[in-house]
């Protein structure tokens, strides 16, 4: 008895088909999550880059409030200014 082995190849090929397209979506959406990783990293980091300035902005009022009320001598909010927008 003859038994043909081409449905058994047909398989195959077709299987070996839907893999590599499997495979190729599943690469496509890894790079896409990389990509909305990288993404969201850089929008923490913008958000807490305008945190840190907002949190400036509002010590930089309160010294200035204080140099008005004269809690603050010019020379003490001008050092104390300094560090906050110079780091030092």
């Amino acid at each position: 008895m003859l038994i043909r082995r081409r449905p058994l190849l047909r398989t195959a090929v077709v299987a070996g088909t839907v893999g590599a397209v499997a495979g190729h979506a599943a690469a496509k959406t890894s790079a896409h999550e990389a990509q909305q990783d990288a993404q969201m990293a850089q929008m923490q980091k913008q958000t807490h880059t305008e945190q840190m300035e907002a949190a400036k902005i509002a010590t930089l009022g309160k010294l200035k409030k204080m140099l008005d009320q004269g809690v603050l001598t010019q020379q003490e909010f001008d050092t104390e200014r300094g560090k906050i927008l110079h780091g030092a």
